[in-house]
């Protein structure tokens, strides 16, 4: 008898400590002595539906828990999960998640606040609760967490405080309310502004700018039909440099940098008999694009082997035939704007860069090879501006037939043939010629602002001295 009742088993449940989802009668009940816990397992029992309550927002559980006689001695505000996350940083890690439990999440926070539970307890990574509620939180948290205990100032291990993550790169979607009232609970006390909020509205006007600029350019294409690749794939680096503070310009040209050493890393090695495959794909099969001056660097390069290494013959081969080939290529794309103002671009970078090394300059002057460069350059932006003035009559004409007098206008009438700047369309006109003078002649023409509304940057007044005036006369 006595062997076989020593073999007998428990088979007693033990009580479910850690429920999915707890109930406060659930809780009451394994709470009461008639359960028979111990007090370690009714203090793991109440740490776990402590933190349950917090993460579903559930108020009645968690008031309880907190009002609850038997429950409030095994109660620990200052307990933290795996992540090191306190009890009011993961009830605030739960908004959003179910939008109709918002208003009793709140409730349940302030009533942990209420009870002692520590705002500014960081987890791992430095945030409190502020910083994860300036990301999920409505702003009447926010508010109440800023008057009781947490401070707008308070920065991560990464530094930044609830207003930079907020407004890290740009103000995330739905939250400027939030970075308003953090950015004023701020100023209050004495801030001014740091060093990611300049940073942030830097990239807002740099962005702002950029939103302009492609409105412009979508303008531009639909009134002279440039292709959109015209404008190139990424975004230009010359708008950081526009927004840049420091737009000071050294006033002295560096002659070291204006002219490479004479090595081979300065320069692009080819053969004559190799000319006409150069300039097939540097030339006539180059895709134009805006600020893309690689056929100007590489004509240079090529430029600088030829006069530094061979002799006059290879010069002029590679001048000449640079030269003629691109007057080839724009005169049989004459209609074509972005391909004028592409070679218009490339030919003055290309002029600039032989003017300014001295190393090749007598040579240059010797072969007249920048006067070559000044023709083909002259003739280009005299087509460019062909296609301006026929631009500009197509709008005054139509301006003109739409015109309605007034009655009084009629008393000083002038008909077309006596108008001075409109010659009459029946008359018969003669062909416009082309004459192109040497530097400096009677009719001199400032490049650079029409670099600028072509989208181009002129090259600086001291390093592009005779040549930025180009000439041009339509008889």
């Amino acid at each position: 008898m006595e062997s076989s009742s020593s073999l007998l088993i428990d088979l007693t449940v033990e009580p479910d400590l850690q429920p999915l989802y707890p109930t406060t009668a659930q809780v009451a009940h394994l709470l009461s002595p008639n359960v028979g816990l111990s007090p370690t397992q009714k203090q793991q029992l109440v740490s776990h539906c402590l933190t349950r309550s917090c993460v579903f927002g559930d108020f009645a559980l968690l008031s309880f828990l907190l009002l609850d006689s038997q429950a409030q001695g095994f109660l620990d505000l200052s307990k933290q999960d795996d992540d090191g996350l306190g009890l009011v940083s993961i009830a605030i890690l739960g908004f959003g998640s179910d939008s109709e439990r918002d208003v009793e999440r709140e409730e349940c926070i302030r009533l942990l606040i209420s009870e002692g539970a520590d705002v500014n307890l960081p987890d791992y990574a430095g945030w409190i609760s502020l910083h994860h509620a300036a990301l999920v939180a409505p702003p009447t948290l926010l508010s109440h967490l800023l008057t009781h205990g947490c401070s707008p100032f308070a920065v991560t291990r990464r530094k930044l405080t609830a207003l930079d993550i907020v407004t890290a790169s740009t103000t995330l979607p739905g939250r400027e309310d939030v970075a308003l009232l953090l950015e004023e609970h701020m100023r209050a006390q004495g801030w001014t502004g740091g060093r990611m909020e300049e940073r942030r509205k830097l990239r807002e006007r740099r962005q702002h700018r950029m939103g302009k600029r492609r409105d412009l350019q979508e303008g531009v294409e639909k009134a002279l039909n440039i292709d959109p690749r015209w404008w190139g794939d990424s975004e230009p680096d010359y708008v950081a440099a526009e927004l840049s503070d420091d737009d000071d310009e050294d006033s002295s040209a560096d002659k070291d940098v204006l002219t490479p050493p004479p090595d081979y890393t300065t320069m692009l090695v080819f053969s004559p008999d190799a000319l006409p495959d150069i300039f097939q794909t540097l030339i006539t099969d180059f895709r134009p694009s805006l600020r893309n001056c690689e056929p100007a660097n590489a004509l240079y390069m090529l430029s600088r082997f030829a006069i530094l290494n061979c002799d006059q013959n290879w010069v002029e081969d590679l001048i000449i035939g640079a030269t003629d080939t691109i007057e080839d290529t724009f005169f049989s794309r004459s209609e074509d704007l972005p391909t004028l103002v592409f070679w218009l671009y490339n030919l003055t970078v290309w002029l600039h860069l032989m003017r300014c090394d001295d190393a090749i300059r007598d040579t240059c002057e010797e072969l007249d090879t920048y006067s070559l460069i000044e023709e083909v350059l002259n003739s280009v932006f005299v087509f460019i501006i062909r296609i301006a003035e026929r631009k500009i009559d197509t709008l005054l004409d139509g301006a003109l037939l739409d015109y309605s007098p007034l009655s009084t206008e009629f008393e000083s009438v002038q008909f077309e043939s006596e108008w001075s700047f409109y010659v009459h369309s029946v008359r018969e006109r003669r062909k416009p010629r082309l004459r192109l003078y040497p530097f400096p002649r009677v009719i001199q023409i400032n490049l650079s602002p029409h670099l600028h509304h072509l989208g181009l940057r002129a090259v600086p007044h001291r390093l592009l001295r005779p040549h930025q005036w180009l000439v041009a006369s339509l008889l």
